[in-house]
Order: C-alpha cells, then sequence, then structure tokens
C-alpha cells in the first residue's frame, strides 16, 4: 500500500495523463462502426448488443459535464473502498473534465463491494440525492462521502444535509429502500 503513496507512483501517473490527453487529442477516427447485417428477427450481434449495453447505461447515467462528448469516462465505484476515495481525492477525473469539457464527461456506477457494510447504503443515499435535488447534489454527495473519515448513514445524512438537501426528506428516500434493487443492478453490470 506504501507503494501508492510513494512519489516514483505520483510521478508515474502524472507522466501518463499527458500521453493519454495526447491520444485523445488527436483526429478523428475514420474507420466505422461495425453495421448490424444480420437478418431481421435473428440475434443481434456481439458488437450490436455491447452497443446497446452501454447506449442503456449512457442513457440512464447521471453525466457530469457536458452533454454529448466524444468521451465518456463510466467509472464503477464503491463509496467506502479506501483505494476508490485515494483515486477521486488524487482529482484526476475531475482535472480531466475541466481541461477537455468538450471532450470528456463522467458517469459514476455503484460498485458497493459486501466487505464495506455501509457502501450499499451510501450508493441509496446519492441517489436520493439525485433525486431531491438533481445530477449536481448526487456529485457533491459522492465528494462529500469520499471525503469522511469514516461512513455512516448519520454522516452521510449531515453532509447532504449541508448541501442543502432537506434532511427529512432525504432520510424518508433512504430509509425507504426504494435503490436497493438500482444499485445492485448497477454492481451486476
Amino acid at each position: 500500500m506504501d507503494f501508492y503513496k510513494s512519489d516514483t507512483y505520483k510521478k508515474q501517473q502524472a507522466d501518463s495523463i499527458p500521453a493519454l490527453l495526447e491520444q485523445m487529442a488527436g483526429t478523428e477516427p475514420t474507420a466505422q462502426a461495425p453495421t448490424d447485417t444480420a437478418p431481421s428477427g435473428s440475434t443481434p450481434t456481439a458488437s450490436q448488443s455491447v452497443k446497446d449495453a452501454v447506449a442503456s447505461i449512457v442513457d440512464e447515467a447521471y453525466i457530469r459535464g457536458e452533454q454529448g462528448t466524444r468521451y465518456i469516462l463510466l467509472e464503477y465505484s464503491d463509496l467506502e473502498c479506501p483505494f476508490c476515495k485515494r483515486h477521486f481525492q488524487a482529482g484526476t477525473i475531475k482535472s480531466l473534465v475541466a481541461q477537455y469539457p468538450d471532450k470528456i464527461n463522467y458517469a459514476m456506477r455503484h460498485f458497493p463491494l459486501q466487505i464495506h457494510a455501509n457502501a450499499q447504503m451510501a450508493g441509496e443515499a446519492l441517489e436520493c440525492a439525485a433525486e431531491l435535488e438533481g445530477t449536481e447534489a448526487y456529485y457533491d454527495l459522492m465528494g462529500s462521502i469520499f471525503n469522511l473519515p469514516s461512513i455512516s448513514k448519520e454522516a452521510i445524512i449531515d453532509e447532504a444535509g449541508k448541501l442543502g438537501i432537506n434532511a427529512a426528506n432525504f432520510t424518508t428516500c433512504l430509509d425507504s429502500g426504494k435503490y436497493t434493487g438500482k444499485v445492485q443492478e448497477q454492481m451486476n453490470e
């Protein structure tokens, strides 16, 4: 674990970002996407199934950044995971979206590992924040949760209140369990 805190690792990560951004700054691809040539009524091709699955995920995602960008950075994250927390706090995704707002946007999906007792509840809390206040509240609460020293229901409700989310409505939503299935479905993706 000390490797991730080392200067060598930080330099390696910092050095890889410009190369990635240079690749993304290149010209538009000239190759066309494969077309589905299967006869009508037959099983879709694997390529088409993947395209449909990705399109479905993107359609229902809370997108941070401009709509219609060329790239979407789709991250599956566990709000109680120390590695996910460190990744968030490093600010790599935020800086990419800020530096290339017309090329990259971002969507986070839930991946609550069973070894983290509060990860499922934290994911449901994000969904409640989005229901009550929209996409920005979803991401603002995500940031607040990642910056908590430890996660608990009480701490998340407190953070939601600090963001201006009505505490009573938020608590009612969270206690209802209405987003349990949605968080699990995203985990299963």
